[in-house]
């Protein structure tokens, strides 16, 4: 069990569980689609934008390693 406050960042093959945030399945875009300024349309869409471009810097960070 995690510590209260701390969560995995799984991709959205695992199951979502206590402590593991994966995105919402059906939201469908790329990252490149929000460097022209493009919002995102709602909440859920928000979410996995947030969760993909953490996803990406922990891989980087990793690959760095």
């Amino acid at each position: 069990m995690s510590p209260t406050g701390k969560y995995y960042i799984v991709h959205y093959g695992y199951t979502n569980m206590p402590y593991f945030l994966t995105p919402y399945h059906g939201e469908h875009y790329h990252l490149c689609d929000y460097r022209g300024g493009r919002n995102s349309q709602g909440p859920t869409e928000k979410f996995d934008h947030n969760h993909s471009s953490l996803h990406n810097v922990i891989e980087r960070y990793f690959r760095v390693l």
